[in-house]
Protein backbone atom coordinates (compact mmCIF):
# COMPACT_ATOMS: atom_id res chain seq x y z
CA UNK A 1 0.00 0.00 0.00
CA UNK A 2 2.87 2.36 0.95
CA UNK A 3 4.10 2.09 -2.94
CA UNK A 4 0.25 2.70 -3.97
CA UNK A 5 0.89 6.29 -1.95
CA UNK A 6 4.46 7.22 -3.34
CA UNK A 7 3.68 6.20 -6.52
CA UNK A 8 0.30 7.81 -6.93
CA UNK A 9 1.89 11.18 -5.01
CA UNK A 10 4.80 11.35 -7.88
CA UNK A 11 2.24 11.62 -11.02
CA UNK A 12 1.53 15.53 -9.77
CA UNK A 13 5.41 16.34 -9.35
CA UNK A 14 4.49 16.76 -5.23
CA UNK A 15 6.96 16.16 -2.34
CA UNK A 16 4.89 17.13 0.33
CA UNK A 17 2.31 14.29 -0.40
CA UNK A 18 2.88 10.78 -0.47
CA UNK A 19 4.83 9.49 2.41
CA UNK A 20 4.10 7.36 5.23
CA UNK A 21 6.24 8.95 7.55
CA UNK A 22 5.72 11.11 10.84
CA UNK A 23 4.02 14.21 10.93
CA UNK A 24 2.26 13.37 8.20
CA UNK A 25 -1.40 13.33 7.59
CA UNK A 26 -3.17 10.69 6.05
CA UNK A 27 -6.45 10.35 4.39
CA UNK A 28 -8.91 7.25 4.95
CA UNK A 29 -12.46 6.40 4.94
CA UNK A 30 -13.82 2.98 5.84
CA UNK A 31 -17.65 1.46 5.06
CA UNK A 32 -18.97 -1.68 6.35
CA UNK A 33 -19.62 -3.78 2.83
CA UNK A 34 -21.94 -6.46 4.56
CA UNK A 35 -24.87 -4.67 4.65
CA UNK A 36 -27.73 -6.23 2.13
CA UNK A 37 -27.70 -2.69 0.44
CA UNK A 38 -24.36 -3.69 -0.55
CA UNK A 39 -25.32 -6.92 -2.40
CA UNK A 40 -23.70 -7.16 -5.80
CA UNK A 41 -21.65 -4.08 -5.33
CA UNK A 42 -18.28 -5.99 -3.89
CA UNK A 43 -16.88 -5.68 -7.67
CA UNK A 44 -17.16 -2.05 -7.60
CA UNK A 45 -17.62 -0.51 -3.43
CA UNK A 46 -16.87 3.13 -4.61
CA UNK A 47 -19.90 2.74 -7.04
CA UNK A 48 -21.85 0.67 -4.93
CA UNK A 49 -21.59 3.31 -2.26
CA UNK A 50 -22.22 5.77 -4.34
CA UNK A 51 -25.61 4.47 -5.84
CA UNK A 52 -27.11 2.82 -3.12
CA UNK A 53 -26.77 5.56 -0.57
CA UNK A 54 -26.28 3.06 2.78
CA UNK A 55 -23.61 4.91 4.48
CA UNK A 56 -24.80 4.94 8.22
CA UNK A 57 -21.64 5.91 9.43
CA UNK A 58 -18.70 6.83 8.03
CA UNK A 59 -14.97 7.22 10.10
CA UNK A 60 -13.30 10.20 8.09
CA UNK A 61 -9.58 10.77 9.18
CA UNK A 62 -7.55 13.47 7.40
CA UNK A 63 -5.79 16.64 7.70
CA UNK A 64 -3.40 19.60 6.74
Amino acid sequence: MATLLVRNAAVPGRSDIGALAPRMCADFFALRLDDVAFAGGLADPVVATHNTHAARLAALSGGA
